[in-house]
This record gives structure tokens, sequence and C-alpha cells, in this order.
């Protein structure tokens, strides 16, 4: 007689297309950020001094800010979806509402940063690659905070009619990936433009 094989539930092969869909999205989305990373890098090395002189120092105070609200939104996020593998759809709405305001929060400050940048005159045309790849990194970094505000608001909207439970949050989980890699990407900014 043959072995049994085991059948997978339609949900499972749902689960298992949807982690490795999201997984292909997040590498070509880190290969575009390494590459960023990677120009950041070469101007660096190559500038006889960085920043230029002249040029406005970046904004520590938002940027540090911005830190630490994306990382409470990622903590706000894992709540909710700790919550829902609970089957509490109420305690799912709560992350989903909490990351989703906090996430609302950072683009506010970063446009709190840009405006200190403009007001301090840091120009492409008068500061080079130093104010290209600044406005480059947090433009780019910002796009994906807004695509991930409108995951968000699509998941809490769905959770608004209850269609998240234990046995399939499916969605949930991938749009999470998707927030934390975003919140990931603005860690590894800030120390690079900011800190170093």
């Amino acid at each position: 007689m043959g072995d049994l094989v085991a059948l997978k539930s339609p949900q499972t092969e749902r689960d298992a297309t949807a982690d490795l869909g999201m997984t292909l999205a997040l590498t070509a989305w880190l290969m575009a950020f390494a590459t960023l990373f990677l120009v950041l890098g070469y101007l660096r090395v190559r500038a006889p001094v960085w920043p230029p002189a002249g040029a406005p120092s970046l904004p520590l105070v938002p940027a540090a800010l911005n830190t630490a609200i994306l990382l409470l939104s990622s903590a706000a996020l894992s709540y909710g979806l700790g919550r829902i593998r609970q089957d509490d759809n109420v305690g799912l709405i709560r992350g989903l509402a909490g990351a989703t305001a906090l996430g609302g929060t950072f683009v506010c400050v970063q446009a709190w940063g840009w405006a200190e940048m403009a007001a301090a005159g840091l120009r492409s045309a008068e500061h080079g690659a130093y104010a290209a790849t600044y406005y480059t990194f947090t433009v780019f970094h910002a796009a994906h905070v807004v695509a991930g505000l409108v995951v968000l608001a699509r998941l809490l909207q769905g959770a608004g009619r209850r269609r998240f439970n234990n046995a399939a949050h499916t969605s949930v989980r991938t749009g999470a990936m998707f927030w934390h890699f975003v919140d990931g990407m603005w860690v590894l900014t800030f120390f690079t433009m900011y800190v170093l």
C-alpha cells in the first residue's frame, strides 16, 4: 500500500501563497532601499567632507521623534495581531487604530522636518548630493508609510466588519509584515542619515 499524503486546506494554501507573495515584495523593496544605502555610502566616502560646509544640519529632533513613533506603531500593530489570534476583534481594532494614528503622526512630523530643512535653505542646487540624498531617502520612505497607511485603513475597515478571526487573518499578518519592514527601514535610515 502507498503512503497517505496529508491534504492541505484551502486556507493553508492561501496563507502560504500570501506569505510568499509578501516575502517577494519585501525582497524587492529591500533591494530598492539597499541601493539607496549603497549610493549614500558611496557619496559619503567620495566626498571630501560630509555634510558639506555651509549645509544645515539635518533635523535630529523630528527624526528621533519619528523613530519612537514608528516603533510604537509596530508595537500597536503587534498587539492587534496578537489579539486577533485570540479571536479578540476589539483588540485588533485598537491595535490597527493605534498603528494608523501613529503612522499618520509620522507623516505630519516628517512634513515638519522637511519644512525645517526648507527654511534652513537645504536645496540640491546649493548642497548637491547631501540635500538630494536627504530628500530622496525621506520622500521614498514617506511614500512607503503612506502606502502602509492605506493597507492599515483597509484592514481597519475589514476589522470593523468582523472579517478576521483566529482562523482567518492572513491579510492582517501580511499587512503587519509590510508595516514592520517600513518601520525597520526608517530605523536604518535614522541611524545612517542622522546619527552616523
